[in-house]
């Protein structure tokens, strides 16, 4: 059995991944699979899993949807689709206002 891994994790020290993973109410499977996905341990250990699939976080408020997230911004949903299909991350299409043009 290998020896456990000291991680510091925003300051903290922890005697293992593992109790990392129960300061911070994340399984070892589910920091796993985070992992694999490409997120660093601090990463994987500090990102917020949202409860519902169709749930977003922008700006740290959790909206029930994009189209609430739309309204709430004040953007058009259309837009925001244009914009995700050119590669913006959700956040930036959302908050990044719309360019008036001319009528």
């Amino acid at each position: 059995m290998g020896k456990a891994q000291e991680v510091l994790i925003e300051g903290k020290i922890f005697k293992s991944i593992s109790s990392a993973c129960k300061y911070y109410g994340i399984s070892p499977q589910q920091l796993q699979s985070r992992i694999k996905k490409g997120q660093s341990i601090q990463d994987a250990l500090l990102s917020v899993k949202l409860p519902s699939s169709r749930q977003v976080m922008i700006n740290n408020i959790i909206f029930t949807n994009r189209t609430e997230a739309c309204k709430y911004y004040g953007t058009d949903r259309d837009i925001i689709y244009s914009r995700l299909k050119l590669g913006w991350s959700l956040e930036k299409a959302i908050v990044t206002p719309t360019r008036k043009g001319k009528l």
